[in-house]
């Protein structure tokens, strides 16, 4: 994975986590929050009951808050303080008595409701405390007058060892989720890249590669030049001189020509109906003396009947005569190129056969990328840039046709180009 898709894997994977964590921190403080309130209300339910159904004339306190409430058995401590601030009793589960704060002293008589307060106790052990004032109706001044202070306490240990527990869970969870991302997602980001960078890795080999074949004539052109500026010379060796530049001049225009073509390729947004048959006879007609001069049999057969497709006529031309010149570069003297056109089930079809040296398998899947030559030194020789029949592909499936390739080495090629019917 290149450096791109480790920063973007990086940046994707650290917003998932933090959205992981928002998740879970959110998680956490609803269920904490829940376990909070639910502690809350037991220490107010308890606290409600104890001042509710406490007597004052109760001899024996402590009998009475064990037989009543059972405090061991449902994990609740309770006390009742005079309001002088002197216990009158306690649970036997509290081994020493939990202080009446002065917020509880003082608030609870005036509010007339409970005081909940956080108390930790010398062992370390946190409880969540709830005051009651208990009242008892005063004839004498016709209200009720507060004659002690009720408390019931949770413990706090519990609730927070299982928050303690769901945090380590909510985090594992996260980093677990963390590294199940970061590794799905590098899998799903290699595949997703693979094209992305394919298609660099192509630009960077196009970009090399026509820098390279404008290298060649240039360094051709420039050497020729310096050599016949070294000295006076005869007219005849300026004029083989200038007939050398201007062929390297015609390559560098073939080749720059083809490289703006796939680079930004411009198809016509219009296409018309075109009679196959001619259009191909046209061609045939422009290269048939190339043929003749390279000492190669060249035959045309034209469809029994018109066949029509839809397309333009400059680029069609462009496709068959990139077929022909291929084949005309690849076919031995005293050998056969044909050019065939005939309908294949609802379509059109061309064919360039050949009698010529053949393509290997292997590099058959190659034959169509840019400036790809099988034979290297027999396509610089004849003035070929590689970009023939990439040039071919583009166009055909511009118009939603295909161009295929059969070949047996020794035997020669098929280049076949089916196009749609008009």
């Amino acid at each position: 994975m290149n450096r791109l898709g480790v920063r973007l894997l990086l940046g994707l994977t650290g917003v998932f986590f933090i959205a992981m964590l928002g998740f879970g921190l959110l998680v956490y403080l609803l269920i904490t929050g829940s376990s909070q309130r639910d502690t809350d209300r037991i220490a107010h339910d308890k606290v409600v009951l104890l001042a509710s159904w406490y007597n004052s004339e109760e001899k024996d306190l402590v009998r009475w808050i064990e037989q009543t409430f059972e405090p061991d058995r449902y994990g609740v401590y309770y006390q009742i303080w005079k309001t002088d601030g002197k216990l009158l009793g306690r649970s036997l589960n509290l081994a020493s008595s939990i202080p009446l704060s002065r917020l509880a002293r003082t608030a609870v008589p005036v509010r007339n409701g409970i005081v909940l307060e956080t108390y930790r106790r010398s062992d370390g052990e946190r409880l969540r405390v709830a005051t009651y004032p208990v009242t008892k109706y005063d004839e004498k001044q016709d209200k009720d007058k507060i004659i002690a202070f009720g408390q019931a306490a949770v413990s706090l240990d519990e609730p927070e060892r299982a928050a303690r527990r769901l945090a380590g869970w909510l985090l594992g969870g996260a980093l677990g989720a963390l590294a199940l991302a970061l590794s799905v997602g590098a899998l799903i980001l290699r595949q997703a890249l693979r094209p992305l960078e394919e298609q660099a890795q192509a630009q960077r080999r196009f970009v090399a590669d026509a820098a390279h074949e404008l290298r060649t004539p240039l360094t051709v052109l420039r050497g020729e030049i310096e050599v016949v500026l070294r000295r006076r010379r005869d007219p005849e060796d300026y004029e083989a001189t200038l007939k050398s530049a201007l062929e390297e001049i015609e390559r560098l225009s073939r080749l720059s020509d083809g490289l703006l073509l796939l680079a930004a390729p411009q198809y016509p947004a219009t296409t018309a109906s075109l009679e196959l048959n001619a259009l191909c006879q046209g061609v045939q007609e422009r290269l048939i003396g190339e043929f003749a001069s390279a000492g190669i049999h060249f035959t045309f057969e034209p469809a029994l009947e018109p066949l029509f497709v839809r397309g333009e006529a400059d680029s069609l031309s462009r496709v068959v005569r990139n077929l022909l010149e291929n084949a005309l570069r690849y076919t031995p003297r005293g050998e056969q190129v044909t050019l065939r056109v005939f309908a294949t089930g609802q379509d059109a079809a061309l064919a360039v056969q050949d009698t010529g040296i053949g393509i290997a398998p292997e590099h058959q899947a190659q034959v169509f990328d840019r400036f790809y030559r099988v034979d290297q030194a027999r396509a610089r020789s004849s003035g070929g840039a590689g970009l023939g029949l990439a040039i071919a592909r583009e166009l055909v499936e511009a118009y939603g046709g295909q161009l295929t390739l059969e070949s047996q080495v020794g035997r020669g090629s098929t280049f076949t180009v089916t196009l749609r019917v008009a």
